[in-house]
């Protein structure tokens, strides 16, 4: 039996999500998934595909002060703390891969995966709509380290096999064979409107509006509207009772929540994007920062979602963003 090791970045929940999409089409093998499990909860997820699991941090991501806005001083402290330990990740990594006779890693993307698959004697696949020396190259103005690391990362993607493209994609010029990919999105596991809404109490002839902040428990400041019901995937602090609905994703699916919503007001990301794609849905957006990400998703909003909402980050956090939308929402 075939096995693959699977390295998804510490950066975001959307990220292990996709994986488990494409890991589905490797039926008859034996996969790991390694990524920073203290993060993640696979509990509800073994039903739908077998994979083992191995805490693994080889990477930061960006680390953030909440859903919107980045911690460029801790980003940078925590990567430097991670680049002292790199012999011993390497050493430690390689050993496993050994030790399992793993037969080639895919990367989503920390850029440690490939120089692992090199010391390894292992080819290395990338699958990401971003890399990781594109963004930090996007924040070296704060300081010189990022553009150290960008270049670095630039030469660890090099050593890859080649890229799998994920839609809505970035500058990813150190891959030197790049293979487009369709949409890798979850499809809901209740298709009507209707019977997810009698599952979830919600009245029928409600508006329901979807916050959804990348896997963050976060909510933008709210009051009540007459006849809008706000939907909450996970756990959140408990305000205004009566206006919203609290929901486990144990038991609903993200997809779930979209299918039952007429509005979802999140932060622009991949997974947000391909589960909304083709929806008649009203979709609300903010801005995420110095992520360079952004600003590719935004063109791609703009260009196909023209219905869609733009409200800037400082409307959202002052609450101000519910009387610039509230005519769209009960047009």
């Amino acid at each position: 039996m075939p096995k693959l090791a699977y390295y998804v970045t510490s950066h975001g929940y959307g990220h292990f999500l996709r994986t488990l999409e494409i890991i589905k089409d490797f039926k008859g093998w034996e996969i790991w998934i390694l990524t920073d499990f203290n993060k993640i909860d696979i509990t509800e997820f073994h039903d739908e595909v077998s994979f083992q699991t191995r805490h693994s941090v080889i990477d930061v991501g960006v680390v953030q002060h909440d859903a919107l806005e980045i911690d460029i001083e801790q980003t940078l402290e925590k990567n430097l703390e991670l680049e002292q330990q790199e012999k011993q990740i390497l050493q430690r990594e390689v050993d496993f891969i050994h030790s399992e006779n793993i037969d080639i890693i895919f990367s989503d993307i920390p850029p440690l995966a490939f120089k692992i698959a090199q010391l390894a004697g292992i080819p290395c696949y990338g699958v990401s709509n971003f890399s990781w020396d594109w963004i930090y190259d996007g924040l070296a103005h704060y300081h010189r380290d990022y553009l150290r690391f960008s270049v670095k990362f630039y030469n660890f993607y090099q050593m890859a096999a080649g890229l799998f493209q994920l839609p809505f994609a970035g500058p990813m010029r150190a891959f030197k064979k790049i293979y487009r990919m369709g949409l890798v999105r979850r499809s809901p596991a209740i298709k009507s409107p209707q019977q997810i809404r009698k599952l979830l109490n919600i009245p029928q002839d409600a508006k329901v509006m979807l916050l959804t902040f990348g896997g963050q428990e976060y909510l933008p400041p709210l009051r009540k509207i007459e006849g809008l019901l706000y939907l909450v995937p996970g756990k959140v602090d408990r305000r205004m009772r009566d206006s919203y609905i609290e929901v486990s994703t144990k038991n609903f699916s993200h997809p779930d929540l979209i299918v039952a919503s007429d509005i979802i007001f999140s932060k622009p990301g991949y997974g947000i994007l391909s589960e909304i794609w083709d929806l008649p849905k009203l979709f609300i957006y903010t801005d995420r920062g110095p992520f360079r990400e952004y600003e590719v998703l935004k063109k791609y909003i703009e260009k196909h979602i023209p219905s869609s909402i733009y409200i800037p980050s400082s409307a959202v956090r002052d609450g101000s963003w519910l009387s610039m939308v509230k005519s769209k929402i009960f047009y």
